[in-house]
């Protein structure tokens, strides 16, 4: 073969040689900024997980944990979680917990012992079971919870709050104690 039959090969390899070479090189480069960890039976083992979920431009939510195991059905246990989210409002809610697993799908996150909720309007709940659908913006739980503001304390056992109209539907037991008053419904 001559030159001038060789240039039409080297025109249509040329294409195929640089996908390779980018390939490789997203690859490598994906492989080299993974979170330290390792693998084992459970699948992966994650440091310094972190998370973010946008809804447009503006980030919806936030979940970090200074270590995870993510498995090998796609679901993540994660340890003392840390959750932050962040209105169109711009109000701050943020939740913590000494465990907590996601979903495959990402569509329901669950935080287990001593978990925390507080906004930046003073408020607090507390329970040791809370179930998150971001998708849905809903938190609740089936558990006993206490919830605080600046003048009422509530305790009662499962809640749904909707992050859309931020209001706290208690299932059942509910007290409430408003300073000196105290009161108790079903």
């Amino acid at each position: 073969m001559n030159r001038q039959q060789v240039w039409p090969y080297f025109f249509l390899s040329l294409p195929l040689l640089i996908l390779f070479l980018v390939g490789w090189q997203l690859s490598h480069f994906s492989a080299s900024n993974r979170p330290k960890g390792g693998v084992g039976e459970e699948g992966s083992t994650i440091q310094d997980l972190r998370i973010w979920h946008y809804q447009g431009e503006r980030i919806a939510w936030t979940l970090e944990a200074p270590k995870a195991i993510s498995h090998l059905d796609g679901t993540i246990d994660v340890e003392q979680p840390r959750l932050l989210l962040l209105s169109s409002r711009g109000e701050e809610t943020r939740l913590r917990a000494g465990s907590g697993w996601v979903s495959q799908q990402g569509d329901l996150t669950i935080f287990r012992e001593n978990v925390i909720m507080e906004d930046n309007r003073q408020r607090r709940l507390t329970t040791q079971d809370l179930r998150y659908q971001p998708e849905l913006g809903i938190l609740s739980s089936m558990e006993s919870f206490q919830w605080q503001d600046k003048e009422v304390t509530l305790q009662g056992t499962g809640f749904r709050m909707d992050q859309k109209d931020r209001k706290l539907r208690v299932m059942q037991g509910v007290q409430a104690n408003f300073g000196d008053v105290f009161t108790t419904g079903k």
